[in-house]
């Protein structure tokens, strides 16, 4: 196994850890309660999380995905460029994961990214989470929550970013429990 690849797997177990400890965490709150979200559902949404990033089609362009990030967060050059794979493989990621809004989007279009920074930018057309159900809304708040430690910053300030920007289409009602999620977590 070479370098990016152990990284790779070495920073999915610690994000796929995080977020199954946020997932029980959150298991804990009155608001789980009040929600029906047990422990069985955070085990059953933590063990699948992310899957798909370390196994199959897409490990071999997330393992070059995490590179960039490690690079980027570390503020070093990379000598490895953004691909159109690697953006396609985002795509099939967010499409395929119940966690992100795009899954649940029937008029979602993939925008091509080909600048490794915009990547993250709240500025890319707005995606519907509307029929996002609750476990995954508190999911996707959990994994919010975990990259947001592993980069240094409070999930709340991105979802804030979010719902400025218009990156994501919630309900207010949706919007209003992300941040009840948050409150509870981050």
């Amino acid at each position: 196994m070479n370098e990016i690849e152990e990284f790779h797997l070495q920073r999915m177990d610690k994000h796929i850890s995080k977020v199954k400890k946020y997932l029980l965490e959150f298991t804990n709150s009155d608001l789980s309660k009040e929600l029906n979200f047990s422990k069985r559902d955070a085990i059953e949404l933590g063990n699948k999380h992310d899957q798909d990033k370390i196994e199959g089609d897409l490990f071999e362009q997330y393992k070059y995905i995490s590179w960039l990030y490690k690079c980027k967060l570390a503020e070093v050059p990379c000598d490895i460029p953004y691909t159109e794979d690697m953006d396609k493989a985002t795509t099939a990621h967010i499409r395929n994961n119940k966690h992100h809004p795009e899954y649940w989007d029937p008029n979602f279009t993939p925008q091509v990214v080909t600048d490794f920074n915009q990547r993250d930018s709240t500025k890319l057309k707005s995606r519907d989470g509307r029929k996002m159900p609750v476990a995954h809304i508190i999911e996707m708040c959990c994994d919010w929550k975990a990259t947001s430690e592993e980069r240094g910053n409070k999930a709340v300030d991105w979802a804030y970013k979010c719902l400025r920007d218009k990156r994501y289409i919630f309900t207010d009602n949706q919007w209003d429990l992300i941040y009840r999620i948050l409150g509870i977590i981050d």
